[in-house]
């Protein structure tokens, strides 16, 4: 019988929001799954779909696109956060394969179970992720992959830490970011650099020579930026399909000049303001610990070699 990977995610504390902000958070869920059916149709099941107010479900066949899911996901709903349960295991064949349904709500089998005691138990553990396979290796590998530094970050740096995530996402294949993807992340990247600007103390050292006061960038500038930055990411990765393996085991840096520099230019803020905020909060180490983490995951859920 075939396994397959089925998630569930959820916010947390949708219940303590006002009306404003859960209706934010939830249209930013909704364009978040829009974006994933998306990215990764070829490894989608059974889309990315609401299974409740609060809640989205998918199916998927294989673990390292579903935990891709999670990880970018959870970037790009910022500020708001998710929880998120994964369960490995069948579902009803004759489901799958007589109806064709695409909404994940029409099926049903223990990989959905287990991702739904997946999610309490990330609850209960008061985990961002729970991966559930019903076997004794779930608490171990659990335990390691919820080790996250980003709860020492303030919310003004962990804005720069998912804008960088969401033009860069270090645990995404290479062959799925393109310009389709481009054209529907950059309204996240603006609200983003919206809420980052809002909120940071810091003022900006550039100013317009004329007008004394800082030079905006436009949504078509930065998406130029960006798909030229992607494009020489391509062509440097252009002989692995994941670009994971190679960054970890060169022992560079995961945040290249060219995002730094499209950092600089969102935040109207300077090179040395940005790689302070980098390079204090610990940036790199995680962006690491994310490709470490879907190493890990992949190896003892997917049965791929570390």
């Amino acid at each position: 019988m075939i396994e397959y990977f089925a998630i569930i995610i959820d916010l947390v504390k949708s219940k303590k929001m006002t009306d404003s902000e859960r209706y934010e958070a939830q249209e930013k869920l909704k364009n978040a799954i829009n974006i994933i059916n998306l990215l990764y149709k070829e490894s989608i099941v059974k889309s990315m779909s609401f299974s409740a107010g609060d809640s989205v479900q998918g199916l998927f066949n294989n673990v390292k696109s579903t935990y891709n899911t999670f990880y970018l996901i959870q970037n790009l709903v910022f500020p708001y956060s998710v929880r998120c349960g994964i369960g490995q295991g069948q579902v009803n064949e004759q489901l799958i394969n007589r109806f064709k349904i695409d909404d994940s709500n029409a099926y049903d089998g223990k990989a959905y179970h287990l991702a739904r005691s997946g999610l309490d138990l990330a609850r209960e553990h008061n985990y961002q992720i729970y991966i559930n396979s019903d076997s004794n290796k779930d608490f171990t590998i659990n335990s390691l992959i919820n080790d996250d530094i980003k709860v020492s970050m303030t919310l003004v740096r962990q804005a720069i830490y998912s804008i960088m995530n969401i033009i860069d996402p270090v645990v995404v294949e290479c062959n799925v970011i393109n310009s389709n993807y481009n054209d529907n992340v950059i309204g996240f990247i603006m609200k983003i650099t919206g809420y980052y600007k809002e909120k940071s103390r810091v003022r900006s050292k550039i100013k317009d020579s004329e007008e004394n006061e800082p030079t905006e960038i436009s949504e078509s500038e930065i998406k130029e930026l960006i798909e030229l930055f992607q494009q020489n990411s391509s062509e440097k990765y252009k002989t692995c399909q994941s670009r994971n393996f190679e960054v970890l085991s060169k022992n560079d840096s995961t945040i290249s000049s060219d995002v730094r520099e499209i950092l600089v230019k969102l935040t109207n803020s300077t090179n040395q303001n940005v790689s302070s905020m980098i390079r204090t909060s610990k940036m790199d180490e995680l962006r690491r610990k994310c490709i470490a983490k879907l190493n890990i995951v992949d190896h003892f859920y997917g049965g791929n070699p570390l």
